[in-house]
């Protein structure tokens, strides 16, 4: 049987992401057309009963560098899955009241072609018929029927830092009925899908901001371990 490959795609959440994978054996690899990422290769390690092989991609916040990075790793290094993880902004109580989810569907908030074609169709492109993009059914019920305690949410995402729950955007996202918000994950979904590769959305949950205030970051650091060490429970169950 081969080796599972998984694309991981994080952003401001590498550096709680790499120190709980550092133990294991692992390589940096040299980027493809000198792309502006950093790319560790971590094959199976069992102390972490990870049965496949990562390819952990540090990319910028944004719908660009995700849909890069996404890009990169389906075409350069032939990942079997991609995996977003970060940290998400929740937009109700459902949300508040949890610390980890996976996405159900992610609509691209500040894609807006309304005005071209007459109608509403904010986040809806041209090949779908809605506005939420779908990840992998398959994952998505090997995950529910599994012993894991995750909810399924809604994510809105777009290039915009949603802070406060009363903003615009925010409001936008919630006319959307989406349940979290974030910066990448409709990068990810866009590229993943049109490649017709097996993806999903994994999102902590926090009020808190990454904005340079050395508490706030390391309260928000110890979130985003606690996050991805569920998020490889999660991707374990997925994968097995």
């Amino acid at each position: 049987m081969n080796m599972k490959k998984v694309g991981l795609i994080v952003s401001k959440e590498y550096i709680s992401v790499s120190e709980i994978l550092a133990n294991s054996p692992h390589k940096v690899e040299k980027c493809a057309h000198g792309a502006p990422f950093s790319v560790t290769y971590y094959p199976p390690y069992r102390k972490l009963n990870q049965k496949f092989a990562i390819y952990l991609c540090h990319c910028d916040i944004g719908e660009l560098a995700s849909a890069a990075a996404t890009e990169l790793l389906i075409s350069s290094y032939k990942v079997d899955y991609v995996v977003n993880f970060g940290m998400a902004f929740p937009l109700n109580d459902l949300a508040r009241r949890n610390k980890i989810t996976v996405a159900s569907g992610v609509v691209h908030y500040d894609f807006d072609v309304s005005h071209a074609l007459g109608y509403e169709a904010i986040g809806v492109y041209p090949q779908y018929s809605s506005c939420y993009i779908e990840p992998d059914a398959k994952l998505i019920d090997k995950i529910a029927q599994s012993d894991l305690e995750v909810p399924f949410m809604r994510c809105a995402s777009g290039d915009k830092c949603i802070v406060n729950p009363d903003s615009k955007p925010a409001k936008l996202c919630r006319s959307l009925y989406a349940d979290i918000c974030d910066m990448n994950s409709a990068g990810v979904a866009v590229i993943a899908d049109r490649h017709s590769l097996p993806w999903i959305v994994i999102k902590g949950i926090t009020d808190g901001v990454h904005n340079g205030n050395t508490c706030e970051d390391l309260e928000f650091d110890k979130s985003a371990a606690r996050a991805f060490r569920y998020a490889l429970l999660i991707l374990n169950t997925m994968l097995t």
